[in-house]
């Protein structure tokens, strides 16, 4: 007798294992325009130097990221994984860094969005005001059109030691590095960072 559960198991381990090769060949066309070609682990962990401190981030991944409204030679993005301290307590703290192709071997990356483990089990990030994209969007503004079908809280919903945070971050799950480098993306073209 067929055991269908044991078949289905060992399939999808075999894709998953086919993925695993062909990994570097691996593009995604996503909504915004934005193609993100997959390139590779991080090899050796990378150390950032933001002002008062160094941070290293011992796991991440390497992308390519081109498009409408980036620079031609696109964009090497780092979606790098550490840990740090906020809110009184030790969190998951993911980093989506970019480079522009043009300057050559890439060495030093410049943050483009930042993503904290919140107290649902996710991970978010700020969404900058685009009329004064160094400040945060609150509750009751209007949001961009690319936020409308994704799901967005305000700090106090996401965070107990808030008690009053109306500032809104995009909440995605820790797996989705995709929708993580299309908001770094539009966050560091707001800011000019490329």
């Amino acid at each position: 007798m067929l055991d269908l559960e044991s078949l289905r198991r060992d399939l999808y381990r075999a894709v998953d294992d086919v993925l695993d090769r062909y990994k570097s060949v691996l593009r995604i066309a996503t909504e915004t325009g934005l193609v993100v070609t997959f390139i590779g682990d991080l090899e050796t962990p990378y150390v950032h130097n933001w002002p008062d401190y160094q941070q290293e981030f011992p796991e991440g991944h390497l992308f390519d990221v081109s498009g409408e409204g980036l620079p031609k030679e696109g964009l090497r993005i780092l979606v790098a994984r550490s840990e740090q301290e906020v809110w009184s307590k030790r969190r998951a703290h993911i980093v989506v860094f970019g480079a522009n192709h043009a300057f050559g071997d890439v060495k030093q990356f410049t943050p483009y969005a930042e993503f904290i483990a919140d107290d649902l089990g996710t991970f978010c990030s700020s969404i900058p005001n685009p009329l004064r994209p160094r400040e945060s969007l609150k509750k009751g503004a209007k949001l961009p059109d690319r936020y409308v079908s994704a799901v967005v809280k305000p700090n106090d919903e996401l965070f107990h030691s808030v008690k009053k945070g109306p500032a809104l971050r995009l909440v995605v799950q820790e797996d989705q590095e995709t929708a993580m480098i299309e908001h770094a993306v539009f966050v560091a073209s707001l800011r000019k960072r490329f």
